[in-house]
C-alpha cells in the first residue's frame, strides 16, 4: 500500500511524492498534459467568429459547437470555448475534450490555440490526424487545418520505472513568423 508522503500545487500541475512501504523507490506524481496543441493566424473578426461553429477532431473523432458566446479578445488575453461544453461527465464516460482560444495579435489581427485532450495518452498513435475547421452560417470556412502526426513527443516526468505510460504530445504551428 501507497503512502502520500507530500501534496504541492505548482503551476496547476499536482506533484506528490508516493513511498512504498515494501521497497525503498519514491516515485514521483507529476502529471503532464497529453494531446495535441495547433496555432494559426485567422482571417476574420470577433463578429464574424461568433456566428460561426468550430469543429475539432482526432481521426474520426469530432467535437463541435457554436461561438455565439465568444466575447472580444483584448492584446494578452485570450478569449475561448470549452469542447464540449459541459465538461462534468468527461470522467464517467471517459471522452476526450478540447478547447479554441482566441488571441488579439494587434491591428486587429487574430490568432486561435487549439488544443485536444484524450481520456488517455495511450489513445495517442503515429499516424493520427487532426482537424479543425471553423464554418460561417453561409458554409464559408473561416479556418481548414489538417495535420497528420508522424511521431509524438514522449516523456516520462516521473521516470520511466514509475510511469505506467508516457505522456504525449505534439505542436502544429501554422501562424505567420
Amino acid at each position: 500500500m501507497k503512502r502520500i508522503a507530500a501534496f504541492l500545487g505548482c503551476l496547476g500541475a499536482a506533484t506528490a511524492i508516493a513511498m512504498s512501504q515494501s521497497c525503498s523507490r519514491t516515485c514521483t506524481a507529476v502529471g503532464c498534459p497529453s494531446g495535441a496543441t495547433l496555432y494559426a493566424d485567422l482571417a476574420t473578426t470577433t463578429e464574424q467568429l461568433r456566428a460561426s461553429q468550430i469543429a475539432i477532431c482526432h481521426n474520426d473523432e469530432c467535437l463541435s459547437r457554436s461561438l455565439a458566446e465568444l466575447t472580444d479578445p483584448t492584446e494578452g488575453i485570450g478569449r475561448g470555448v470549452t469542447l464540449p461544453a459541459d465538461q462534468s461527465t468527461i470522467d464517467q464516460t471517459k471522452s476526450p475534450h478540447a478547447s479554441a482560444v482566441f488571441w488579439l495579435k494587434g491591428a486587429g489581427q487574430l490568432s486561435i490555440t487549439v488544443e485536444w485532450t484524450p481520456w488517455s495518452p495511450g489513445d495517442l498513435k503515429a499516424g493520427d490526424v487532426y482537424r479543425v475547421e471553423i464554418t460561417g452560417r453561409g458554409g464559408e470556412v473561416t479556418l481548414r487545418l489538417a495535420e497528420t502526426v508522424d511521431r509524438y513527443v514522449e516523456t516520462y516526468p516521473n521516470g520511466e520505472a514509475c510511469d505506467m505510460q508516457p505522456c504525449r504530445s505534439i505542436v502544429f504551428d501554422r501562424r505567420a513568423p
